[in-house]
C-alpha cells in the first residue's frame, strides 16, 4: 500500500488533539469511468469520516451507500493508498487525519433514492458524475486553482489517481 505523508512541521500523532479517519473510494466501471461527487465547485471521491469506533471498512460501506446509493459490500479489497495529514490550525490546534483509498469495480449505477445526504451536502447541492479517468486527471490539474478547497484536495486526488493508474491500468 502506498503511503503519502504531509507533515511539514514534524508533528507527533500523540500530541494531536483531534484524530480523524476517512474512507474514500475510486469507483470505476467497465467503461473506465470514475464516479465523482461534486459540490461547491469541487469534485471529490465518494466517502467520508469514520464514526467513533467504526472500522474503516464499515465506514466505507456506509459512506458509499449514503453518497451514491450503491451497496459495495463484498466489492472492495484492502486499501491501495493512504494519505496521512498532520495539520495545525486555529480551530483544532494539532489534528491528524488518515484517508484510506479503496478500489471498487462495479457497473451498478448510483441510485439517488437510496442516498442519505447530510445537511451540508444537501445545502451545497451534492451531485454525482461519471468521468473518464484520463479526463478526471486533466480536469483536476486544470481546476486546481479555482478555489481554496481545490488547492487542498486536488493534489492528493491526483497523487492517488496516479498511484492507481501506475499499479492497476
Amino acid at each position: 500500500m502506498k503511503v503519502i505523508v504531509h507533515n511539514r512541521k514534524n508533528k507527533d500523532i500523540n500530541n494531536c488533539t483531534k484524530v480523524i479517519y476517512r474512507a474514500r473510494a475510486i469507483i470505476i466501471n467497465s467503461n473506465n469511468e470514475l464516479l465523482l461527487g461534486h459540490m461547491d465547485n469541487t469534485y471529490q471521491f465518494p466517502g467520508g469520516h469514520a464514526n467513533d469506533s467504526e472500522s474503516i471498512e464499515n465506514c466505507l460501506v456506509r459512506e458509499i451507500m449514503e453518497e451514491t446509493g450503491i451497496d459495495i459490500r463484498g466489492k472492495y479489497t484492502n486499501p491501495f493508498c493512504v494519505v496521512k495529514n498532520y495539520e495545525e490550525n486555529n480551530i483544532d490546534k494539532n489534528s491528524y487525519s488518515e484517508f484510506y483509498y479503496f478500489e471498487i469495480h462495479t457497473d451498478e449505477k448510483y441510485d439517488l433514492s437510496r442516498t442519505n445526504y447530510d445537511e451540508y451536502e444537501r445545502g451545497c447541492n451534492y451531485t454525482l458524475k461519471y468521468m473518464n479517468i484520463n479526463d478526471v486527471i486533466n480536469m483536476l490539474n486544470k481546476d486546481i486553482n479555482l478555489n481554496r478547497i481545490n488547492k487542498i484536495v486536488y493534489p492528493d486526488m491526483i497523487a492517488v489517481l496516479n498511484e492507481y493508474v501506475k499499479n492497476k491500468m
